[in-house]
């Protein structure tokens, strides 16, 4: 199994140190996980993680979305910005909104993903009215 490692430039992380500490604790949990695996598991020497995603959290998109969570779900609902990656990140200032809630059981990108037939209605609801708000803005 091979995965990969970091080699992104660090001129966006909040300090070139921090940058660097990160990227060689990163190669060390590799090189330690290869020892560990006999050689199974190994780090590609050539990957490339990508730029970081940045959305306008006072735009009409993420402020619209957070009105109609607000107003559906109660609450006050702020942006939530994800460790991972969505697909999202391919359409510059783009966010992943759904379908999980607080409080309820996630079992997404599990072998047995499933969600709740309320939830799942809550949330096309929530995308359908999204999607004709921002359309005829």
């Amino acid at each position: 199994m091979t995965f990969a490692g970091w080699t992104r430039p660090c001129g966006w992380w909040p300090s070139d140190d921090e940058c660097e500490e990160f990227g060689a604790a990163l190669k060390a949990a590799a090189e330690a996980i290869a020892k560990d695996t006999g050689g199974a598991v190994t780090a590609l020497s050539d990957s490339y993680v990508g730029e970081p995603h940045l959305a306008d959290t006072e735009g009409p998109l993420v402020t619209t979305l957070l009105d109609i969570y607000q107003r559906r779900r109660g609450g006050e609902p702020a942006p939530l910005s994800i460790r991972g990656g969505t697909y999202a990140r391919l359409f510059p200032g783009a966010v992943d909104f759904g379908p999980s809630f607080p409080g309820e059981p996630y079992a997404g990108h599990a072998p047995d993903e499933s969600i709740s037939l309320s939830s799942l209605r809550e949330a096309v609801l929530m995308l359908g009215e999204a999607t004709y708000r921002l359309a005829v803005r």
